[in-house]
């Protein structure tokens, strides 16, 4: 859920060669995490118990926040996405589940 979220947002944020660039930076970054959270899971839990494991997520958690909210500067949303073509955007296939439009993005 949280890599579709994430492509999404980028995706309604970026177009083109920056797209692909922002996409590989967010790849890049999950799959450190993913490697590397289990590790500093079991340092921190040994060091301090579940407090500790528990203290240390909140930290990490904040540092991300503040690194988004500070650092990071996405660009202004356009009005038309440009992933919103084709079939209108949030459109419902009468089972209250939205369809999903996908623009697959031009071959260089």
């Amino acid at each position: 859920l949280g890599t579709t979220m994430c492509h999404s947002a980028l995706a309604d944020s970026f177009q083109g060669s920056a797209l692909t660039g922002a996409l590989a930076r967010c790849s890049s970054a999950m799959g450190a995490g993913m490697i590397l959270a289990p590790l500093i899971g079991q340092v921190s839990a040994k060091l301090g118990g579940a407090r500790g494991a528990f203290s240390l997520c909140t930290l990490l958690t904040l540092t991300q926040l503040v690194t988004e909210w500070k650092i990071l500067h996405l660009p202004r949303l356009v009005d038309e996405p440009a992933c919103a073509t084709g079939a209108a955007a949030g459109s419902s296939d009468g089972n209250g589940a939205a369809a999903a439009v996908v623009a697959a993005p031009p071959l260089v």
